[in-house]
Parts: C-alpha cells; sequence; structure tokens
C-alpha cells in the first residue's frame, strides 16, 4: 500500500465486478485515494493481519435466527462448494445467483441487487405478519 500505484489498484478492483466499465473513472479515483485517508494504512494491514480468522465467522452462522438471504454474483470469486456451505450452516437461509454479475453487484447489477432484497424483505415481512 505504500506503493501505491493507480495502474495496479484499477486492475484490482476490475477483478471484483464482471465487467470494468461497472467501474466509473470517478470511481476509480475515489477508492485510489481511500487509500491516502489518515489510518487506512495501519487498518489495511490490520485487516490483513486477521485473515486467517476471517473464516472463524462461519462458526457463528448456526445462530443466526433471522431471515437470510445470500446473493452472489455468477462470477463471484467465492467457489459454489463454499456458498453451498455458507448457505448449509445458516438455519433456513435462502441463496441466488445473479447472472452477469461479480463480487460489487451493487455496481454491476444494481436494479436486480435491489429488486432481490425489495422482494425477500417483504416476503420475510409478510411471513412474519402472517
Amino acid at each position: 500500500m505504500r506503493l501505491r500505484n493507480r495502474f495496479v489498484s484499477d486492475r484490482i478492483m476490475e477483478g471484483r465486478v464482471a465487467y470494468p466499465d461497472a467501474l466509473s473513472s470517478e470511481l476509480r479515483k475515489e477508492l485510489y485515494d481511500a487509500g491516502e485517508r489518515p489510518g487506512h494504512y495501519r487498518g489495511f494491514l490490520h485487516l490483513l493481519a486477521h485473515e486467517r480468522r476471517w473464516f472463524q465467522a462461519r462458526d457463528e452462522y448456526p445462530r443466526i435466527r433471522i431471515p437470510t438471504l445470500l446473493i452472489y454474483g455468477e462470477r463471484d470469486w467465492a467457489p459454489l462448494p463454499l456458498r453451498e456451505r455458507s448457505r448449509a450452516l445458516i438455519p433456513g437461509a435462502a441463496m441466488t445467483t445473479v447472472s452477469d454479475g461479480g463480487h460489487f453487484l451493487s455496481l454491476d447489477r444494481p436494479r436486480e441487487l435491489t429488486d432481490l432484497i425489495v422482494r425477500f424483505v417483504t416476503s420475510a415481512h409478510d411471513q412474519r405478519g402472517a
């Protein structure tokens, strides 16, 4: 991060979307500039230092007691077996995949993502009220 390079930063972010044009030049610049904020470098190193513990969060999945919808992009970097494992650990969880979407669905497929969330929340609310 201290030897930041805009070209490299842009390529990394492009790997999170299905189509590079989902990242406007303004957003690319903003994401790059965020690295200059005070504390960012230390926060980023702290995040990386605890990467090995990220998977321990799955130990908490069986305790989830609220309606849960897992939404993945077709081109998300999480492999299907890992997605299925997460779904199986969360009681009653539903899962769906958005075609032509990457990891950042809010950039690739914002309308589809919004529609899925609204339908899920509405359905969960209707079921609780019934």
